[in-house]
């Protein structure tokens, strides 16, 4: 393979539907933390994080998640390595994932309007608060686990993992907990060409601070304050800087898609499987073994795919453009991450301007936003950039945009947090302190909260009628 076979990869998935509305998809991917009784604790007023045991554990939330959605005449069937079940995929492409830690994850299909977005979200919830009931189990959407060490989170029986786990100390201080505490919302979006896909990239690369900020939720580390709004996005920044992060050509106005084929191939993967075969490639980029590095593996474009799934900046370039910047929040607001970006990308007015004043940015000042975004949240500032009011003025730029349908669920978040220079981690951090600082105390009280309010998210839609005029008119 050269140069000119990996480009083509991103050639053969532009969309050109995609530079219409209509043809415009959303991608979304959500992610959880699950928190089960500790049945060894006397008292029982404490949890645990969701085990790989049979019946409490993994599998058996899947095979109960399996059983409550053939009740509707839903079929998943079961994704498995060996006989470990290790997720579940339906006919119309939704997957549901289990991430390194016992995470779970909706990785949905493309979708063309928000409100299946949100019809989406609700039943993956509602499903899997069904399947975790029997063992008394709840669930929490913040962005990284907050009370428990790295020894009391099992570690999924994928061989994937296990490569990744054991090579993770090689390349970061904190690559370990990336795997097994930290959880998120994704959201893809179309390329329409070439040129389409690099002047989103680069966008979105400028932008990602801002969304880390904007959706900080992991203010919490090992039961006290990590000193971070986002404790994920600072575990992301010291995980492994050959795969994550924002590099500086991503950044550059001369971006183009041969900068990250180059960043691409000086990686390694993490592995490559050969007829059941497992190598182990960590010593090897993938530049390195086109070249014939290795004498049992000659690559492929099957290769290149897998390789790409195994990067992790905070923009990945695959067959879609993926924002992975974020962290996981409640459901209730969960929805204001597509909405927003929606309005910013995919309104071609809108995004106009948002590349206008992103790219005035200096890009020397871009690793500082990625550093102060997940530290300081939207009391962040680098220099003239106010995080707060950018954040405002972002938020605003998207509303006006929207129809009051499409708006809902971001204008709930925008009043609730951003309007206000808030993320959802200020308001964690004070929740934490009215608890006076206990972490059990702190945890019963969130974990109830949240109940109530994932028991709102499903029986009451954001449900506006729809009208062409916009919010910022309201």
């Amino acid at each position: 393979m050269d140069n000119k076979e990996l480009k083509q990869y991103f050639e053969l998935n532009c969309k050109p539907s995609a530079s219409e509305r209509s043809g415009q998809k959303l991608g979304p991917e959500y992610e959880c933390l699950v928190l089960i009784p500790d049945r060894k604790n006397a008292s029982g007023q404490s949890y645990r994080p969701l085990g790989m045991d049979e019946q409490e554990g993994v599998p058996g939330v899947l095979r109960r998640f399996q059983e409550i959605g053939s009740t509707r005449g839903e079929v998943w069937e079961g994704k498995f390595e060996g006989e470990n079940l290790i997720g579940l995929q339906n006919q119309e492409g939704a997957s549901i994932t289990i991430e390194p830690g016992g995470q779970i994850e909706l990785s949905d299909q493309p979708m063309d309007h928000l409100s299946q977005v949100e019809t989406s979200i609700r039943n993956f919830v509602r499903d899997l608060k069904e399947s975790i009931r029997p063992i008394q189990g709840r669930l929490m959407f913040l962005g990284a686990q907050p009370l428990f060490d790295l020894d009391a989170i099992a570690l999924s029986p994928k061989k994937r993992y296990r490569i990744m786990y054991r090579h993770m100390p090689e390349v970061g201080s904190l690559g370990q907990w990336m795997m097994k505490a930290t959880a998120g919302t994704q959201l893809s979006l179309d390329y329409a060409s070439l040129e389409d896909l690099e002047r989103k990239f680069r966008v979105l690369c400028r932008l990602s601070p801002f969304l880390t900020a904007i959706f900080s939720n992991s203010p919490l580390h090992l039961g006290k304050p990590s000193g971070y709004k986002s404790f994920r996005g600072h575990i992301w920044q010291c995980t492994d800087e050959t795969r994550s992060g924002i590099p500086e050509s991503f950044i550059s106005r001369k971006f183009k898609i041969e900068d990250y084929i180059d960043w691409a191939l000086s990686a390694s993967p993490y592995h490559l499987n050969r007829q059941g075969e497992i190598h182990e490639l960590m010593d090897h980029s993938f530049k390195d073994l086109i070249s014939g590095s290795h004498p049992k593996i000659k690559t492929n474009f099957e290769d290149w795919k897998e390789h790409l799934g195994m990067l992790f900046p905070e923009v990945r370039i695959k067959n879609i453009i993926e924002i992975r910047s974020i962290d996981a929040i409640n459901p209730e607001y969960v929805l204001a991450v597509p909405a927003l970006l929606q309005a910013l990308i995919y309104d071609e007015t809108v995004f106009g301007k948002l590349e206008s004043i992103l790219m005035d940015l200096p890009e020397n000042e871009f690793p500082w936003y990625q550093q102060v975004a997940a530290r300081d949240g939207l009391a962040g500032q680098v220099n003239q950039v106010n995080f707060s009011h950018f954040a405002k003025k972002l938020m605003e730029m998207a509303l006006e945009s929207l129809t009051l349908s499409e708006g809902c669920r971001l204008a709930l978040f925008f009043d609730r947090y951003t309007r206000h220079g808030l993320s959802p981690a200020d308001l964690v951090l004070e929740r934490f302190y009215s608890a006076d600082e206990n972490p059990l105390k702190w945890i019963h009280k969130e974990l109830q909260s949240d109940e109530e309010k994932q028991s709102s998210f499903i029986n009451f839609p954001c449900d506006v009628d729809e009208n062409p005029t916009s919010w910022v008119s309201h």
